[in-house]
Formats: C-alpha cells, structure tokens, sequence
C-alpha cells in the first residue's frame, strides 16, 4: 500500500514498449489496481487482466485456499497434484475475481477451493509476447516449489515451449561409414525437435565410455568424426543420445556402432568381421583392399566346401557375416583393413554338421576371453574335439590350437576380435557369442 511502489509514467511507458516488442512479462508480488497505486492499472492489459474498478491486489484479504492442477505447463515437475506445501494450502488474493475481469486470451491456471475461484495465477498469451501474473503469496508456507513456480514462468514467457515430462525419444538407426576417409554417423530422428540435440560419446574400447562427458554434440544426423578418421590404426566406438537442451532432460540408451582396424600379412589370413554390417556384399565389404588381394573365402560346412570371392571377378560368395570365418588371401604385409557397423548385445552361431563337421565360425566380440570359458559358457560344452587357429606372423608354426582334454599343453588360450576359428564338432550346437 506504500504510493512509493507506483510505478511513474516513464516506467510503464517502458515496460508497455519492452512488451510490444515481442518480449514476455511476468509480475510477482504486484497490485495492479488499488486505491493507493492507480497508475498500476495500466500494466494489467499485459497479463490479460483489466484495467480498471477490479481491485487487484494482493496484500490484504489472502485466503488460505488450495491450487487445483490446472495441467498448465508452468507447473510442469511440481511436486503434489495438486500443488501442496507442508502446511498442504496456497494462497490466492482474498478478493474474489470471476471471468469478467479476464481479457480474451487469458486464463486462470490457479483454481481454488470451493468456488468461487480467485485469482492466483493467470496467464495470457498473444501472438507477440506472453505474460504471467502470479500472486505474492502461493503458500502458506514457502519451499523451493515456490522458486520452481516462478522459474517456469520466466521460461514459459520468454517464448520457449515449457519442458516437457519425459525423455527425448533415442535415436533410431544409427549406423556408421566411412566417408572420404572421416568416420560418419547416421540415424533416423522420427519427431525432430528443435529442442532435441544428440550428445556423442566416443571411446578407444567397446565398454570405455564416460556418459559424463559427451564427446561433441550436434542438433541433428549426421555427424562427422574429423578427429577419428576411418583409415588410422585406431578402434573407435560411439553412442549418440538424444537430450533436450532446455530441459535437460535426457535418454540412455547404449546402442554401439565403431570401427575396427587390422593388419594383414602376406598370405593367408584367417579372420572375421566383427560386426553387425549395412550392407553384406561381399565386393562392397573388401573395396577398399580390393586391389591387394587374391581371393576372399568362407567354408560351407554343410557341402564340405570352400565358397569364393575374387576382386573385380567374382564368385559364389556373394554375401559375408560376422558369424563367418574368412581365409583373405593378401598380396603384400601390412594391409590395413578397416571395418565399421554396430555392436551387437550377442550374436548366435547355428553350428550344424553336414558333409564336414568343421566349422570355419567368427568370432563376433570386442573382448579377449579366456579359452575354455568363452565356449563352454556360452553353449558348447562337451561338444567340441579341438579350436584351431592360423597365425600366419608365426612361420616356423603358424598352426594354433586348444584341447579341452589337455587345456594345460595347448599354445592357443583365447579368443581374439577379428579373428577366424576352426571348431571340430561331435554334434550339433549353438554358439551365442557375447558381443562385449
């Protein structure tokens, strides 16, 4: 009631002006219209109030009434519904306001209890600015819902669309390449939102990653890698999760795509391709070693022969998986062959004897584990003779191998990413490789 809070004339003239310029106005603790403060009148117009004979004020008459959820996203992560404090009331003006003290466009987004409602909080919306009055008091007792309150009104009428109450959906489809020698990540985003932003995660291993520290961060797919190029030594692996950069909020999902580097000698080499690829075609997955090589070839256990694929020829190889072993005979050491593509949790391997009972298998996992364990943990105890494997860096015996009846004298104790294994079978099995 102190006159010294009217604001003058210059000041409303500048307020009604920031305004009009498409800026959002809220009023906190403000009497609009009272015997005392006239001159107030004129700034209700911007909170979709009239402006003259209604009485708005707020510093007598408080009524100890309670908030209905009125599902206006300024009470968006509110605690209560509706909207209480430890003393389980708010407070509302004690003068009664009805519908006609509203200007078009207005609303009540504070009821109470019983009717008539009185006028808590209201909120109007225009086509060029919004604006929020809010009583001085919303509780009998204050807490931090009272900061939360006022902080979501700023938000709202600053013009930003409120938070919304969950998660952003995760990205769909995220698939990787190499494009001119820079790692691309691509996915599908099914309800773009501008608010919606993608954090990239990176790590050197497959289960390395710092969810607290995201590596970049884009506002839409795709995305490039400058700093980890697709023709260097390094294995590289990547999340994308999708987070709402007003409200913070974000998803976790752990879906994985990377590259994977190896090496190959002079010769034969038995190796596999560890992931989950886009496109199988066998000319598609070796181009860029097509030149450096003879003959690429899997083993069909069910006719007891070889399929092949040659470079710029062809073959019946037409397609190749991460559950196939593959003999790549290369023209020259140290070729550098890259494959990219996604993660997968496991991968089953259907191990059924036909004309062999040799199984040319890869070995689809980003970890070394430890032979016998990573067999017979995962589906084929007791049903294999022998693994072997062929190490062509070691040429006075390039011929690994693992017994299980005699663990201790066999040179070939693990299993290794991007490696091909020879497995003899005395029956049919299922191997369910762990893809970390």
């Amino acid at each position: 009631m102190d006159p010294a809070a009217e604001f003058t004339t210059a000041e409303i003239t500048a307020i009604q002006t920031y305004v009009g310029m498409g800026h959002g106005i809220v009023g906190t603790g403000l009497s609009l219209d009272s015997t005392f403060l006239i001159n107030n009148n004129q700034l209700a117009p911007l909170y979709g109030l009239k402006s003259a004979g209604i009485g708005y004020t707020n510093t007598t008459g408080v009524t100890s009434m309670r908030k209905i959820d009125s599902g206006h996203t300024i009470f968006w992560q509110i605690a209560g519904d509706p909207f209480t404090t430890s003393s389980g009331v708010s407070c509302v003006p004690g003068l009664e306001w009805d519908a006609s003290v509203l200007q078009p466009g207005a609303v009540y987004l504070g009821t109470s209890e019983p009717t008539p409602s009185q006028g808590a909080i209201v909120g109007n919306e225009s086509t060029g600015y919004r604006g929020m009055y809010l009583s001085n008091a919303y509780e009998i007792a204050s807490n931090l819902n009272d900061r939360q309150i006022l902080y979501n009104a700023m938000i709202w009428a600053s013009g930003k669309d409120m938070y919304p109450s969950t998660e952003p959906d995760p990205p769909r489809e995220l698939w990787i390449s190499v494009v001119a020698d820079v790692l691309e990540l691509d996915w599908i985003v099914d309800n773009p939102e501008a608010e919606v932003h993608f954090n990239i995660f990176r790590s050197t291993t497959v289960d390395g990653f710092n969810f607290a520290i995201p590596y970049d961060q884009v506002a839409a797919p795709p995305y490039q890698d400058v700093a980890g190029t697709g023709t260097d030594t390094s294995n590289y692996f990547y999340v994308v999760r999708a987070i709402n950069i007003t409200s913070g909020l974000f998803e976790n999902n752990t879906n994985k795509v990377g590259k994977f580097y190896s090496s190959l000698h002079k010769g034969t080499n038995d190796i596999s391709i560890p992931f989950e690829l886009r496109d199988t075609a066998v000319d598609v997955v070796f181009s860029a070693i097509a030149a450096d090589i003879n003959v690429v070839s899997a083993f069909d256990t069910i006719t007891g022969s070889w399929l092949s694929w040659i470079p710029f020829v062809g073959g019946p190889l037409t397609d190749v998986d991460r559950t196939m072993g593959l003999r790549v005979e290369s023209t020259r050491n140290n070729l550098d062959f890259i494959t990219v593509g996604r993660v997968n949790q496991s991968t089953p391997i259907d191990m059924t004897i036909g004309l062999s009972d040799w199984f040319f298998v890869g070995y689809p996992c980003f970890n070394t584990y430890p032979l016998p364990d990573i067999l017979d943990n995962n589906g084929l105890a007791g049903l294999y003779t022998i693994v072997l494997y062929y190490d062509p860096s070691d040429r006075k015996a390039p011929w690994k191998w693992f017994d299980p009846n005699d663990p201790g004298g066999s040179p070939l104790l693990a299993l290794e990413t991007g490696k091909g294994y020879w497995i003899n079978l005395t029956m049919n099995g299922t191997w369910t490789v762990p893809g970390e």
